[in-house]
């Protein structure tokens, strides 16, 4: 489901579908994330959840959507085992995905050739 989700938002990105047809898709799949995706897709649909409720409200301009809709396609979570403990805090370590890499990693999983 993760990666669908990122699937879906990267082609929002680069403008082959609408926001529009984003929210119809996303809103569905993602209704009850939490009771059958891990924690972090379900953290993922959150955060799109958020972004998309502060745009439709115009608390996010079309550009801030955009901006951070692609900060979290851009960064995975690479779960407790990738945890590390500086004082009494601990920090997740996150690996940057370049939208070029996640659309390839689509293509490549529908047999498309990049």
């Amino acid at each position: 489901m993760e990666s669908q989700i990122r699937e879906w938002v990267v082609r929002y990105l680069a403008g082959e579908i609408s926001l529009a047809e984003l929210e119809e898709w996303f809103v569905p799949a993602s209704w009850d994330v939490e009771s059958e995706e891990a924690p972090a897709t379900a953290a993922l649909a959150y955060d799109i959840q958020l972004a998309l409720a502060e745009h439709a409200q115009e608390h996010l301009s079309d550009l801030a959507l955009r901006k951070r809709l692609q900060r979290l396609v851009e960064t995975v979570d690479l779960g407790p085992h990738y945890r590390q403990t500086t004082g009494s805090a601990a920090l997740t370590q996150r690996s940057p995905w370049s939208l070029s890499r996640l659309a390839v990693a689509g293509r490549r999983r529908e047999g498309v050739s990049a």
